[in-house]
């Protein structure tokens, strides 16, 4: 059975869901300009959390990018995982405000679709955007997938010290040297893009 559901909110139909207003996903320029950074902070996590019902209709993937986006915001030592890929020698990063706000526009590129694009850049800009989302969830997901728990042996390397990061991180126990190489690579690869572009992934 097929038809279209119209809300105050929202038209649904059985492949898409057009949301007639917007604001509620993007930041005031109020806040931006002039919010305290406690306020900014708590008013980007809630827009940041409002989004994952687009990111993917599997509850799995949903689930993976709520925890990615909680670990972000409330236990990652961002500086310490840079400081590890980059060195000590690395240019200072972005400012975190403005870091903050490229990412979320980069998640709301991620999850929008056009069917009439203005022109090839913005297709080719969410189909790229669309595509690194996908892939940095799946290796949250691979990253815990064995446990979740915050003292679990897979969360304190990669999650909290970063130890697949470090000089002799081959030692690493149970983790396969395949799997901690990978991890590894993408990892420095995510935070490479983030210094390219200013983001906060």
């Amino acid at each position: 059975m097929s038809g279209t559901i119209r809300t105050a909110n929202a038209i649904i139909t059985d492949s898409y869901a057009l949301i007639k207003s917007t604001e509620r996903f993007f930041l005031p320029q109020t806040m931006i300009v002039n919010g305290g950074t406690s306020k900014f902070l708590r008013a980007s996590y809630r827009r940041f959390m409002r989004l994952a019902p687009f990111v993917s209709q599997r509850a799995m993937v949903r689930s993976t990018y709520v925890d990615y986006i909680r670990y972000k915001y409330k236990i990652e030592d961002y500086d310490m995982k840079r400081r590890l890929v980059l060195g000590d020698t690395a240019l200072p990063r972005a400012p975190l405000r403005q870091q903050i706000l490229n990412t979320l526009n980069f998640i709301i590129t991620a999850v929008s679709y056009t069917e009439k694009p203005k022109d090839k850049v913005q297709k080719t800009d969410i189909i790229l955007a669309r595509k690194i989302l996908k892939n940095l969830l799946t290796m949250e997901y691979e990253k815990m997938k064995k446990n979740k728990v915050s003292d679990g042996k897979d969360y304190i390397n990669f999650k909290l010290k970063f130890n697949h990061l470090t000089p002799g991180s081959q030692k690493i126990k149970p983790i396969s040297l395949a799997r901690n190489k990978v991890i590894k690579d993408f990892d420095s690869c995510i935070v490479y893009l983030n210094e390219t572009v200013g983001l906060r992934l």
